[in-house]
């Protein structure tokens, strides 16, 4: 899994995610939090997809992905209403 929170959806560089080192999965799920840490958009993403929209960085040793609107939108599950759900169910306790 692969968090990040994003102030300004706009701003490319806050859609980055923390690097992958290894591919030794076979879907990444990849959660966006608005500024009030709450679930914005939440989506699984299949591996081969991840190998190939993500970037080696030799200076993080890693593969980068930013999670662009057109990643997330480009027909990999969404996830969204299902973590929203969990989340409202755990702060309710």
């Amino acid at each position: 899994m692969k968090g990040r929170v994003v102030i300004d959806p706009r701003k490319h560089s806050q859609r980055q995610l923390s690097p992958f080192r290894s591919f030794d999965f076979d879907e990444a799920i990849v959660v966006l939090f608005d500024g009030a840490f709450q679930v914005w958009r939440a989506v699984s993403i299949p591996v081969d997809t991840v190998k190939r929209v993500s970037v080696y960085r030799r200076h993080v040793n890693g593969f980068v992905l930013h999670a662009s609107d057109a990643l997330l939108t480009s027909g990999v599950p969404d996830i969204t209403t299902e973590l929203r759900a969990i989340s409202n169910a755990e702060s309710s306790q």
